[in-house]
This record gives structure tokens, C-alpha cells and sequence, in this order.
């Protein structure tokens, strides 16, 4: 099945269910006992993410630093103290810049009920708007039909809803999408899609959909000592590409290894495919659904542990502590956080959705402390999709599971 004019490559979506009250004022004003960290480099967050997730999750996994760490900024605004600085510590303490490219769309929304509207500090809506070109709409909310909505349009129907209904003491969400619209430079063809073995992490041996495709310019062959493996561009004016590795040896032990260095060991040993290198790639053919269930658990073996805890949250940037005494709201904080992914990659190119949903609660007067449970590409796998440019991480992850073989799917157009 081809991919849609309309290729989605990356949504995340902050809700926050904030007990009794909005969230979120800007990101000005900092109380004392909050240090401003040096900017980290944000390619270690995407290395951390990835490496934290690899560490939990088995088989088949895809997230999207690029949302997560776009939708963080936004929390980390509403954020004051200790829990401003355990965010910051993570993603750094000033707005990344964003991605300049026509071809990927990023919409930010933030949706207010109706009653807590005058709740929240319009410095934080301000800045919202000023800093993330953000929409504000406003509901009862009585039902998850306007966030659903919007979550749905701006990841062109690749995300159904994130929510499926609306608790009690839900006062505010906040979202960010990312989508792009993109074809491989150069499509695989139908009739070169064949079947094949893949060999899993496990071992264990399966018949898949197998694209081949012989490159003589465009594509380049990476290598180092530790991996190999090929940039495959997509259309030139997207400035867009997709990176495949290939370990030498085991995969897991080579991502929990991962560093930048790596990486740019990789980039700077590309060759391009010439009248003297034909690059010839296969390619498994595949289609996964994700559901991050330990994404809570990674953010705060990476430090973010007070945003989760209902006596040590500080989101006074969201809701002032008057306003909270106010409107009769106990101290917020995340009570849930979910990340899902969709990808589709097929001979004509790659399409691709994520959602990340944190809920915010309202502390009650007895707390309790939440719960968590904690070339030939014929084998396991991870990829990336990424900025050509900036190197902007937009997806990564790992394939251990491509479509099994059932004929051919593929039909041209």
C-alpha cells in the first residue's frame, strides 16, 4: 500500500488533566532556587531517549525525540524550582529553534476549560503564542470530541484520538504536531519486492516483504568499525532522509553503546552513490503501531522525577499559588504520560504519526505517591528519519518485526 500524499512523521500531544485548573504561564520570572542550565546538546537527548527506551522495550519500538522534546519546552515553561530544573537539566534551559523546512508542518494548541479560563497566567499563554505560534481553544470539555479533533487533523488522520475521556478534574491540554509530506527520491518498484528471510533478535527466523533497489546516485553507504549502513534520501526539496544501521555485532549492545561520536564517525565516512559505487539496498517492507506504556518511567530515570509527584510538583508558572487557592485547586502534577507511534514505510515512501499525552492531576489533601511499574537489512535494525541539515532527529527506533510475507502487497501506480 502506498504511502498518502500526506506522510506524517512525527505528532506529539501535551494534555494536561490538571486537577480543578488551568496550566501554564510563560516562561519569565523565575523564583530563586531556580538555575537557569547551560543549553544541552540536544542530539544527547535524542541518544538518551532512544537508549532509555531500548532499555525497556522489546521488539518493534519508534518514538519521536523531536515532538517529545518540542512538547517538553512547554512544560518545562509552566515549571518553577526543582521541577523547572530537573527539565531543563534534561532538554536545557532555553527554546530550541525551530525546524525551518516548508515541507514539515508543526501546529501547538492549547485547550482551556471554560471555567478555568481566567486561571491561568496570561504570561504563559502570551508566550505560548509568541514562542510556539500557539492556538488557544476553549470548551467544557465535557466530552474528548474537541481535542480528539484536533489531534486528528493536524496528524492527517494517522492518529485517531489520544484521548478517550475526560476526567473530572481536567482543566487544561496542550498540544504539538509535526507532519510531513514525503516521497523517496527515487520509489522502489513493485516488481522487485520480494520475499525473503529476516532474522529477529531472538534468533528466530521469518518470511517477509523485501523492497530492493539499486542506486547509482543520491543514496550513500556509511560505515564504521562498529556498523554499517545507508542514508536513503527522499525528494530533494524535502531536505529530508532516512538513515538505516546495521550493527556488526549484537544490536542492543550497540545502541546501549551509541554516542554522537558514533554518529558522526557514520556521516563522515558516507559514500555516494556514483558512475563508480552502485549501492544496491534491501530493505524490509513494514508497518508498526507503538504504545510507549513506560514512557513515565524513562522521563524519570532521566532525571524529571519531581513533575511526577504530588507534594514535590512545582507548576506555580502554570497556576499561581493564589490562583490555586483561589479556584480551589491542590498542587498539580503528571499523573500520566503515554507516547504511541505509527509508521508505514513501502516502496513509495514513508508514513509515520506519534502522540504523547501527559495528564496532570490535582494533588489531594492525603497524598499518595503514584505507581510505576518499570544493506541487506535481513536482520533486527534501527533507523532514523531525520533533517538533512540540522540533523534533527524526527523518528528513531528499531525494527525486529517487518511484515510477514503474504505475496506481494505493493501495487503501482
Amino acid at each position: 500500500m502506498r504511502a498518502s500524499k500526506w506522510i506524517i512523521t512525527g505528532v506529539v500531544v501535551l494534555l494536561c488533566l490538571v486537577g480543578s485548573a488551568l496550566c501554564f504561564i510563560a516562561y519569565n520570572g523565575r523564583i530563586s532556587n531556580t538555575v537557569k542550565p547551560k543549553v544541552d546538546n540536544d542530539k544527547d537527548f535524542n541518544l538518551n531517549i532512544f537508549k532509555k527506551t531500548n532499555e525497556k522495550e522489546e521488539g518493534n519500538f519508534l518514538i519521536s525525540p523531536y515532538s517529545i522534546y518540542s512538547a517538553l519546552q512547554m512544560v518545562r515553561d509552566g515549571a518553577e524550582g526543582d521541577t523547572y530544573n530537573q527539565i531543563a537539566k534534561m532538554i536545557g534551559s532555553e527554546k530550541k529553534s525551530p525546524l525551518s523546512n516548508e515541507y514539515v508542518h508543526i501546529a501547538n494548541a492549547m485547550f482551556i476549560k471554560d471555567q478555568y479560563k481566567e486561571a491561568v497566567e496570561s504570561s504563559y499563554t502570551n508566550g505560548l503564542k509568541n514562542n510556539y505560534k500557539a492556538e488557544l481553544l476553549f470548551d467544557s470539555f465535557d466530552t474528548p470530541a474537541v481535542i480528539n479533533n484536533w489531534v486528528k487533523t493536524n496528524t492527517k488522520d494517522m492518529i485517531e484520538k489520544v484521548v478517550d475521556d475526560i476526567d473530572k478534574d481536567f482543566v487544561l491540554g496542550l498540544a504539538n504536531a509535526i507532519a510531513i509530506d514525503v516521497k523517496w527520491e527515487s520509489e522502489f518498484m513493485c516488481s522487485t519486492t520480494l520475499e525473503s528471510d529476516f532474522t529477529r533478535l531472538d534468533g528466530t527466523k521469518m518470511k517477509i516483504e523485501m523492497m530492493h533497489q539499486s542506486y547509482e546516485h543520491g543514496t550513500k553507504y556509511i560505515e564504521s568499525d562498529k556498523a554499517k549502513g545507508v542514508i536513503i534520501p527522499y525528494q530533494e526539496a524535502t531536505n529530508l532522509e532516512y538513515v538505516a544501521i546495521l550493527p556488526n555485532e549484537d544490536l542492543n549492545d550497540y545502541i546501549n553503546n551509541l554516542t554522537t561520536e558514533e554518529l558522526d564517525k557514520l556521516d563522515s565516512s558516507a559514500r555516494q552513490a556514483n558512475n563508480g559505487l552502485n549501492i544496491v539496498v534491501s530493505l524490509p517492507r513494514y508497518t508498526n503501531e507503538y504504545t510507549y506504556d513506560g514512557f513515565a518511567a524513562t522521563l524519570k530515570d532521566m532525571g524529571m522525577k519531581d513533575a511526577f509527584s504530588p507534594s514535590s510538583a512545582n507548576f506555580t508558572n502554570i497556576i499561581s499559588k493564589d490562583n490555586m487557592k483561589k479556584y480551589d485547586i491542590g498542587n498539580l502534577y503528571i499523573s500520566q504520560a503515554v507516547h504511541k507511534t505509527y509508521i508505514e514505510l513501502n516502496e513509495a515512501g514513508t508514513k509515520a504519526a506519534a502522540v504523547t499525552f501527559f495528564g496532570f492531576d490535582k494533588a489531594t489533601a492525603i497524598t499518595k505517591q503514584p505507581e510505576y511499574i518499570y544493506m541487506n537489512f535481513d536482520r533486527s535494525f534501527m533507523y532514523m528519519i531525520r533533517d538533512k541539515s540540522t540533523k534533527d532527529i524526527l523518528f528513531i527506533g528499531v525494527l525486529d518485526q517487518p511484515n510477514e510475507w503474504k505475496g506481494s502487497t505493493c501495487k503501482e501506480e
